[in-house]
């Protein structure tokens, strides 16, 4: 009787560590563990749905997995917009992931990038190519992007800062504000 019921219980923790949600958000950033946030990991189709088809209005940000490859600016900038999304009552922001489709130039990058290009026809270059230069933040409102902002601020070289000071990460985040505000309009 004793190891029936042992193994009744046994099960029965499994069964509910099971149903646990994972966030897979925290596995790519686990500086955001353990921190209330506003953040949705998604696929490439939830992207291209919100950016054409979903009606309403939707923030999206690319940026990359920790895991894969560090991004300086993404690290900078992740808790900087979560801040700002949750002082401005925004429930959610997709993110995705897209570290290993740019390396690969896949050919669902390179549609994404040439629809991103043609909307808002300031992507950035590296290496001579247009790409998506991580962090990028899309507001999107019934299939128009109303507006985006790539990476942190620049200095006076015109390169993006990531090791950002108290006042640099105060104007990263009126940058946010006004952004989501488009949201709310």
């Amino acid at each position: 009787m004793k190891k029936g019921f042992l193994l009744i219980i046994v099960l029965l923790i499994t069964v509910l560590s099971g149903c646990q949600k994972k966030d897979d958000f925290t596995q790519d950033y686990p500086i955001m563990r353990g921190v209330e946030h506003v953040y949705e990991k998604v696929e490439y189709d939830d992207i291209i749905n919100a950016f054409t088809v979903k009606s309403g209005v939707h923030v999206v940000l690319f940026a990359f997995d920790t895991d894969f490859a560090e991004c300086p600016y993404c690290i900078a900038c992740v808790p900087l917009l979560n801040e700002v999304a949750i002082e401005m009552g925004i429930a959610k922001i997709l993110y995705i992931d897209i570290y290993r489709m740019r390396q690969e130039r896949t050919a669902e990058y390179l549609l994404l990038l040439g629809y991103l290009d043609g909307k808002v026809g300031d992507l950035l270059e590296k290496n001579g190519k247009k790409e998506i230069v991580v962090p990028d933040v899309y507001v999107i409102k019934d299939g128009e992007i109303i507006g985006h902002h790539i990476a942190t601020i620049k200095d006076d070289a015109d390169k993006f800062i990531f090791n950002l000071s108290e006042e640099e990460k105060n104007q990263v985040r009126n940058i946010y504000r006004q952004l989501l505000t488009l949201s709310q309009n």
